[in-house]
């Protein structure tokens, strides 16, 4: 348990803030430092037909990324969610943001919903770079990370025109472990140093070395169980376009290893497979499962 209000001991206010936390579902509001805050929702992750969480790599869309260097953030997965009410428009005030156990961020807004919905709901490719807003993709990812570890992720409001003072003051007396550093326990789906140099070396190692392998290296270095990308992401990754069949024949994305089908190699000798090409094609994008 948290020492929430930052005496020193557990106390009465520090089980009654996790007791609210624990059962924030069924809480309208939480206190935090005499300051009430009403409960939103779940932030939940969008998810594809089959039930699994989509995650999304926006770095490689940015025009700017062979000469710009990502935030120490940026490099992703990232997810998708929103706010599911449009009364929360130009509305200031103060969130926070809690597991089912702690409050893990709290954070200032003048603009609640576009903060959410255009902030950290969808991740910009300029903002996982030096000089975009790195504050979001670290909620982001740290969004994802709780969904994809079979937790839930919850949004409460306290609307204010003094944000500036309380989140200070939140910030101070609680200190949620997301205002500072990401704390190492807490990543448990980003790519290790052991799982990069694996790759590498699997690289290194392969024959048949072709034009594609741009992909390979970048699934390689993948952790998620599912991965969509857009042709364009991965016109990106290849520096070329696709040829014309991949986006007019479903059976250019197969999983067949013959001679003429050996750039597939890219995405199995990584670990993936395609999925849903018949009607994934026409929107121009693939799904990529992991074996």
């Amino acid at each position: 348990m948290l020492d929430w209000n930052g005496n020193g001991r557990i106390d009465p206010t520090d089980v009654e803030i996790s007791l609210s936390a624990l059962s924030c579902v069924e809480k309208d509001a939480v206190d935090l430092c005499g300051y009430p805050f009403q409960f939103i929702q779940e932030l939940e992750t969008e998810k594809n037909a089959f039930g699994k969480i989509k995650t999304f790599d926006p770095k490689i869309r940015y025009y700017k990324k062979s000469s710009t260097q990502l935030n120490k953030y940026g490099d992703g997965p990232f997810c998708r969610f929103s706010l599911n009410s449009i009364r929360f428009l130009g509305i200031c005030g103060v969130y926070a943001l809690f597991d089912s156990q702690d409050l893990l961020y709290v954070g200032l807004t003048q603009n609640f919903a576009q903060r959410f919905n255009q902030g950290y709901g969808i991740i910009s490719p300029k903002n996982c770079y030096i000089g975009g807003q790195s504050t979001n993709c670290k909620i982001n990812s740290m969004i994802l990370r709780k969904y994809v570890c079979g937790e839930h992720m919850y949004l409460y409001f306290h609307q204010t025109s003094q944000y500036t003072s309380i989140e200070s003051k939140l910030i101070q007396a609680l200190a949620p472990p997301y205002n500072g550093t990401v704390p190492s326990h807490q990543d448990q789906i980003e790519t290790n140093t052991d799982d990069i140099n694996r790759a590498e070396n699997l690289t290194e190692g392969r024959k048949n070395m072709s034009k594609y392998d741009a992909l390979f290296s970048y699934l390689s270095k993948q952790t998620a169980s599912e991965l969509t990308l857009t042709f364009e992401e991965i016109k990106g990754i290849l520096e070329f376009r696709l040829p014309p069949s991949a986006y007019n024949c479903p059976a250019w994305w197969s999983n067949s290893k013959t001679k003429d089908h050996s750039y597939s190699h890219a995405w199995q000798d990584a670990g993936y497979k395609t999925a849903g090409c018949s009607s994934s094609i026409w929107k121009h994008q693939i799904t990529f499962v992991k074996n």
